[in-house]
């Protein structure tokens, strides 16, 4: 028997990761390597090596918007974060992101989806809008 959760219990379950769960205080780290997503990954086997140009940091992401119903899913978005290069280090090209929630583990990771963003010079910036969702799968 399949479990199916209506949409207020998706957008429940969404903004209690957003209010108190894994979402909360979660931070946001660019990756500079290529890594084959695998089902298994944890913080410790996750082999995207993270960037570290000058101007580099990870950021907290303390913006999640409310949880709303975007088709079939429950969905959170916060606000744009930015990366800047500052000089030394490049080039460097950013692969995608991952974020980790407030005790280290990983959540998720995400691929840039048109390949790696170079960055070649002071000023260069990657930017990534963080967007978590909750759905069933039937």
């Amino acid at each position: 028997m399949a479990i199916f959760i209506p949409n207020a219990g998706l957008l429940q379950f969404l903004q209690g990761r957003i209010d108190k769960g894994a979402l909360k205080l979660a931070t946001l780290h660019a990756y500079k390597s290529a890594h084959i997503m695998d089902p298994g990954d944890v913080t410790l086997t996750f082999l995207g090596i993270e960037c570290d140009f000058a101007g580099y940091r990870s950021q907290t992401i303390n913006d999640w918007g409310s949880a709303a119903m975007s088709g079939i899913a429950a969905r959170s978005v916060a606000g744009t974060y930015t990366f800047t290069a500052t000089g030394s280090g490049l080039p460097q090209s950013v692969y995608g992101i991952f974020v980790l929630n407030k005790t280290g583990q990983l959540l998720y990771a995400e691929e840039c989806p048109s390949g790696p963003v170079p960055l070649t010079a002071a000023g260069d910036q990657f930017l990534y809008k963080p967007a978590f969702s909750e759905r069933n799968f039937t």
